[in-house]
């Protein structure tokens, strides 16, 4: 009798675990899907997942993405709210950006003396920003960061979703650097 008991109550301990474990496991899939669609440089892609983002602006991330590394530490379930806790290793570009800047506006002048359509002026920016931070890349001019970052999910029906309202380091890594200026 004992014996069963025990293996009931190991049993119920066991499912207990296993559990949790796949909600962890679901919240790990989720941010490792999200960091390889970002790091495949296709920006279709990336639209599906963030409306918000402009073409120039992943321009300017897109070749940093590539370049991320990050390990997932641990992931807390709270009832319909998540917790993971990573270590990153990310390029932060705010120190080309005064360069950047520069360039961009000399590249500002440069289209507008050529009198080209608003959008031949933007392929021209993308082609610039793209060629810029690229160049930046190769050169190792950009500082590699490596911090330990909190980011936050909210479940919704059987989907663990990004909380963007709660992710200032989710924004932080997303932008490079850029957005903790």
């Amino acid at each position: 009798m004992k014996r069963k008991i025990l293996i009931l109550i190991s049993f119920c301990f066991f499912m207990l675990i296993s559990c949790g474990n796949k909600e962890e496991q679901k919240i790990e899939k989720n941010f490792d899907d999200t960091m390889k669609i970002m790091k495949t440089g296709d920006y279709n892609k990336v639209k599906k997942m963030s409306s918000n983002l402009s073409e120039e602006e992943f321009s300017i991330i897109e070749e940093g993405f590539k370049r991320i590394k990050y390990k997932i530490k641990k992931v807390e379930v709270n009832g319909d709210k998540a917790q993971m806790d990573l270590k990153v290793n990310y390029p932060n570009i705010t120190s080309v950006m005064p360069e950047y800047y520069i360039q961009i506006k000399d590249k500002a002048k440069f289209i507008e003396s050529k009198q080209m359509t608003d959008e031949q002026a933007r392929q021209e920016i993308i082609k610039f920003t793209k060629s810029f931070f690229a160049q930046k890349f190769k050169e190792n001019k950009v500082n590699f960061v490596n911090e330990n970052f909190k980011i936050n999910y909210v479940k919704d029906g059987d989907k663990w979703l990004l909380n963007a309202n709660e992710n200032k380091d989710l924004i932080k890594l997303f932008s490079l650097g850029i957005a903790s200026q």
